[in-house]
């Protein structure tokens, strides 16, 4: 029960065959692999003794390994590490690793992995950048510039945080018992490799990397994300304004930031504890992961004693860039300021809404006047119950013709649905109903023409056609707008469609049929969406928030800023805070105080 590292359906150590290479099952991620079985087997074990090491490494790591393997995860991260709110950027002196390089397979296996930490930079995954942004309402990206999360913001703390918090516990019952748990040549499903052996070291290596992640996921779940991305059409920006629960400190997280300054000093007090286990072990070291020859040498000791514990509990220098991209010439412009910086300050005295940390403001809606403006095109993919009348059942015309979605085929005397098939065994793949939507003016109703194929499916589709159109119909629109919407429906069921149209078949049915929506990047499932929206939008009002001041003169609102950020910038002056952080003059100002 201990060796159950791994999906069934996988043999029982799917995990360390996927950790080592050895599988042939085309694992390319332990995000492939169940680890349900596995997690409840040692739930179980603890619940007989709680103190047993073999089940307490073994629920550490499989509810570690649950985590890391579920897609909302790595949804939450990737919105987050692509959105633009960076205060630090890449190349500065601290760096910037994805989490996917920290976090890796769960147990650091070289100590270039464990060193890699020194590239983990925990002010990018607060969101400071976000009360700069607030401040760039008229960009075409502003909407972009927040991410995405707040959906997932209450499972990040009830689910991935709790459990995170279970595996560090777990984990300090089984380092300093002199256990080891022994990856046997049979879990590696090659006979000729060599036993490896899993002791203090790697436990605490994969303790400093649950750290990590609690420490990231903390860091981002503590402010408040929820926005309306609808604004941009109802004009309605009052979540901006200043008093919303927007970018202040979440219910329940005010002690968020705090816990990412114990998690940074828990990955180091970690990573120290691998460095002296493996230091004064006597043991053969043959059959070990992590050796005390990769570790031994003075930029090691330097990163894990010196240089971390500074960075994160006292002031650290790193370098501030700002830039552009010259188009002329192809080249990324950049300037980069040297800056005392102090994480401890800021984390442990965190500022209750980020918003407050810019001098006061209100909102003004404007239209967006941009002429590139008035035009939207969207497109998305969903699952609808739809129910398809069956005609083949009916055996006279009349029947036939009077059953909404059925046709009559005098020639074969056959009743059919037109879209599933015809005589001659010729099958079609999807079905697109069309439909023009013109504003006149002058006439209080709009014209809706639907294409013929429309009432074709039956009821059931139908009345979603319906739904679709009605829900357009209270967008902001112009007198003279216009929409030209497309509902294109699938047909699963037809002819092997899912067999060839899911793969990488260039055959001729996918070719015509199928192959503009089987595309990386359009979120499409096949064979779970059946439903594929595209509209024209021609007429559409857009509105943009405008923040304006309340200071009088640009001096006034110069000196209405916390420089030091809450701490974060102890002893910057007033000159680099908005010349080379901001990065916003005089005449920048006063052009964003004028909305018109």
């Amino acid at each position: 029960m201990y060796q159950q590292l791994g999906n069934p359906s996988y043999g029982d150590s799917g995990y360390w065959d996927w950790y080592y290479g050895n599988n042939n099952n085309d694992i390319e991620h332990p995000s492939q692999i169940d680890f349900t079985d596995a997690y409840n087997s040692y739930m179980y074990a603890l619940s007989i003794d709680s103190d047993d090491p073999n089940a307490n490494f073994g629920a550490a790591l499989t509810s570690f390994l649950m985590i890391t393997q579920d897609p909302i995860l790595w949804e939450v991260i990737d919105e987050w590490e692509n959105y633009n709110g960076w205060l630090i950027p890449a190349d500065d002196g601290m760096g910037r690793a994805s989490t996917a390089s920290l976090i890796g397979s769960g147990i650091p296996m070289r100590s270039e992995d464990i060193l890699s930490v020194r590239n983990f930079n925990i002010l990018n995954y607060i969101p400071i950048g976000s009360s700069f942004e607030i401040m760039n309402g008229d960009e075409d990206d502003f909407f972009s510039s927040f991410p995405s999360i707040a959906q997932f913001q209450d499972m990040i703390d009830d689910v991935f945080i709790a459990r995170l918090s279970q595996s560090i516990g777990y984990l300090e019952n089984v380092v300093g018992k002199e256990y080891e748990f022994m990856i046997t040549p049979q879990m590696q499903s090659d006979p000729y490799q060599s036993p490896i052996e899993l002791d203090d070291a790697e436990f605490y290596a994969l303790k400093s990397s649950i750290h990590i992640l609690r420490a990231i996921l903390y860091a981002i779940n503590t402010y408040d994300f929820e926005f309306d991305p609808a604004s941009e059409y109802s004009g309605d920006f009052s979540w901006m304004e200043p008093g919303s629960s927007f970018l202040t400190i979440r219910d329940g997280a005010s002690n968020h930031l705090p816990s990412v300054h114990d998690d940074l000093n828990g990955i180091v007090n970690s990573l120290q504890q691998v460095y002296e286990f493996v230091q004064t072990e006597t043991d053969y070291q043959g059959d070990d992961l992590i050796l005390w020859q990769e570790l031994n040498d003075t930029d090691a000791s330097d990163v894990l004693y010196n240089e971390l514990p500074d960075a994160i509990n006292n002031d650290y220098l790193t370098e501030i860039c700002t830039g552009y991209y010259d188009y002329n010439y192809w080249n990324y412009i950049e300037d980069c300021t040297d800056v005392t910086i102090n994480i401890s300050s800021f984390l442990n005295n965190p500022p209750s809404d980020l918003k407050e940390m810019i001098p006061d403001y209100y909102i003004e809606t404007e239209i967006n006047n941009d002429m590139w403006n008035n035009w939207e095109w969207v497109s998305g993919f969903s699952y609808q119950n739809i129910t398809i009348p069956d005609c083949y059942d009916i055996n006279n015309e009349g029947d036939c013709i009077s059953q909404n979605g059925c046709t009559y085929d005098s020639m074969y005397n056959l009743c059919l649905n037109s879209f599933l098939s015809y005589p001659g065994d010729w099958w079609s793949f999807d079905m697109e109903c069309s439909i023009d939507i013109v504003f006149n003016p002058g006439y209080v109703e709009p014209y809706i023409g639907y294409g013929d194929t429309c009432n074709e499916l039956g009821q059931d589709f139908d009345d979603f056609v319906n739904e679709v159109v009605s829900n357009y119909l209270l967008l902001p629109l112009d007198d003279n707008a216009n929409i030209n919407l497309s509902i294109t429906y699938f047909n699963y069921d037809n002819w092997e469609t899912t067999e060839f149209c899911c793969s990488d078949d260039d055959s001729d049915i996918c070719e015509d049929h199928y192959v503009e929506y089987n595309y990386d990047g359009n979120n499409f499932q096949c064979g779970v969406d059946n439903i594929h929206i595209e509209a024209e939008i021609e007429g559409m009002t857009e509105f943009e928030p405008c923040l304006v001041y309340d200071a009088a003169a640009y001096g006034n609102w110069v000196n209405e800023w916390d420089i030091t950020f809450n701490g974060l910038f102890p002893y910057i002056n007033q000159s680099t805070f908005i010349n080379d952080i901001l990065n916003i003059d005089q005449e920048e100002w006063e052009e964003n105080q004028n909305c018109d």
